[in-house]
């Protein structure tokens, strides 16, 4: 079965300083039902990956693992490019007749990267890539394998990508930046360090996931 390894990177709406100014009714809900006691701004600067209403999709990048080898696809926002435009260029990709089928593999994709560009497909008007159309699947039917699960077990506690990579041996990861500058490059217009970075994560993603296989599964 044809696997796509699947790595996102997102960034806040807006300027965490600009966010008041920028869309006060968003600013306002933010304050009252998210941030409540703690310094709105700072909040905003230091929780925004956890929210999907408040953040934006700057890059996905997919391994293509195939029988004769594996390719890399990115999209990212650049200069006029926008998050509309990068999703619908993932939809194009994601549904073309030989990736409907295939397998998504991803570390926390489950829990993050799946649920978060679905929410942004909604904000954006667009219909779903078939592949994220999960919600009405039982959990067997879910065609996806996530490493931190894997990783998991039957227990609870997780573990960070690079603790992983370091741990099975698989060497230097983040050598460009790391998941909590994503935000601030994104909104100093660096997009090549954005993809760049997306581009690593999914390769240590796709080492840790045949490691894993090869001891666990089929050893």
């Amino acid at each position: 079965m044809m696997k796509l390894f699947i790595d996102i990177e997102t960034a806040t709406l807006y300027k965490p300083e600009e966010f008041e100014t920028k869309n006060k009714a968003l600013y306002d809900i933010w304050v009252e039902r998210v941030a409540k006691e703690e310094e709105p701004v700072g909040f905003y600067w230091s929780k925004w990956p956890i929210y999907a209403e408040y953040s934006q999709v700057t890059c996905v990048s997919i391994w293509v693992e195939t029988d004769e080898g594996l390719r890399v696809h990115s999209v990212y926002q650049a200069e006029g490019v926008t998050e509309y435009d990068l999703l619908f260029k993932l939809k194009e990709l994601l549904d073309h007749q030989k990736f409907v089928w295939a397998k998504m593999v991803g570390h926390n994709i489950l829990w993050f990267d799946i649920p978060f560009l679905v929410k942004r497909y909604i904000v954006n008007g667009l219909t779903l890539p078939k592949l994220l159309r999960v919600w009405t699947m039982k959990p067997w039917e879910v065609n996806v394998d996530d490493t931190l699960k894997m990783w998991k077990s039957t227990g609870v506690m997780g573990a960070w990508l690079e603790l992983i990579a370091r741990l099975l041996g698989i060497g230097e990861v983040k050598s460009i930046m790391n998941g909590s500058e994503a935000s601030s490059y994104f909104h100093e217009w660096k997009y090549e360090d954005i993809k760049n970075y997306c581009e690593e994560d999914v390769r240590v993603v796709h080492q840790i996931y045949n490691k894993m296989v090869e001891l666990w599964v089929n050893g």
